[in-house]
């Protein structure tokens, strides 16, 4: 009788297919997943910032809850003189936009910068800064902490463990700039001069006086 016809030699068998790779500025650390939240290390070491050396995140990373913390050092002073809001400094972290207090009309927007040795955080629309009565232009590094919750429109800014000052502005999406700057404002060309480091974002608005961070 006729042999039976050979069975098909059976494919081989795939690797499962792997999930994506997460950006390259997503690190799920222990700390934030222990919290719930991601963390994104846009400055994981020492960066010097001489007025030209500014790094820009596309797209920015959070508009709605968020907690930035970061480490910085200078000795040289900037912004205007009658420094009263965060977008006239020097930007440390920016997200701003086109539209604030300086052009008379609103702009979702926030960031933190240095202005006359000064610290701010601001949020726009309508625009409030929460500013340091303190100078930190003593060439020391010092640990900034600046955490936002949409739902209450509550801000706040801590320096060195110490909290500086809570309060409460837009509960908008602060999604006005689609970059986030650091070591500029996104604006007026105010650059920063000095040192950051360790610059971590989180998407949840944790206590800005917080040890762990």
């Amino acid at each position: 009788p006729p042999s039976p016809p050979a069975r098909p030699p059976t494919p081989p068998r795939l690797p499962p297919r792997m999930p994506p790779p997460p950006p390259p500025w997503v690190n799920p650390s222990p700390w934030a997943s222990r919290e719930g939240s991601k963390v994104f290390e846009l400055l994981p070491s020492y960066k010097s910032c001489d007025g030209s050396t500014v790094k820009t995140v596309r797209p920015r990373p959070v508009q709605d809850d968020f907690t930035i913390r970061f480490e910085v050092r200078f000795t040289r002073e900037c912004g205007a003189s009658d420094i009263d809001i965060w977008s006239k400094g020097c930007g440390l972290v920016d997200a701003d936009a086109k539209g604030g207090q300086r052009f008379g009309v609103g702009a979702n927007d926030f960031g933190i910068s240095q202005g006359r040795g000064h610290l701010m955080f601001g949020i726009g629309n309508p625009d409030r800064t929460i500013r340091t009565v303190a100078k930190y232009d003593d060439g020391k590094w010092h640990r900034v902490v600046a955490s936002r919750e949409r739902a209450s429109g509550r801000f706040s800014l801590a320096v060195d463990g110490v909290l500086i000052r809570e309060t409460y502005g837009s509960r908008n999406r602060l999604s006005a700039s689609a970059t986030l700057t650091i070591c500029g404002s996104n604006m007026l060309h105010n650059n920063f001069f000095g040192d950051l480091r360790a610059l971590r974002i989180y998407d949840r608005a944790f206590d800005a006086s917080e040890p762990g961070l």
